[in-house]
């Protein structure tokens, strides 16, 4: 489980003293199961649900994501 968050002060763009752009504050919940298939493979599954400002409006986004990893060839533990 992760928390971030971005902009909880100031978050402006500015030039000469204007305010170009406001970003507000945008924040961001991920969490992962991750399950080891063999030692040398792993898949993880991540849901991450974000409340974004975009050109100064709230945006929710809602990810999901799938990774596989598979390691091959000799490593330190032993050699092949």
């Amino acid at each position: 489980l992760r928390y971030d968050t971005l902009g909880p002060g100031r978050n402006e763009v500015t030039r000469d003293g204007s305010v170009l752009a406001d970003f507000g504050q945008s924040e961001r919940w991920t969490l992962a199961a991750t399950y080891r298939l063999t030692e040398f493979s792993l898949l993880r599954l991540q849901y991450a649900a974000a409340d974004l400002q975009v050109d100064g409006e709230p945006e929710s986004v809602n990810s999901w994501f799938l990774q596989y990893q598979q390691s091959f060839g000799a490593h330190g533990a032993h050699g092949f």
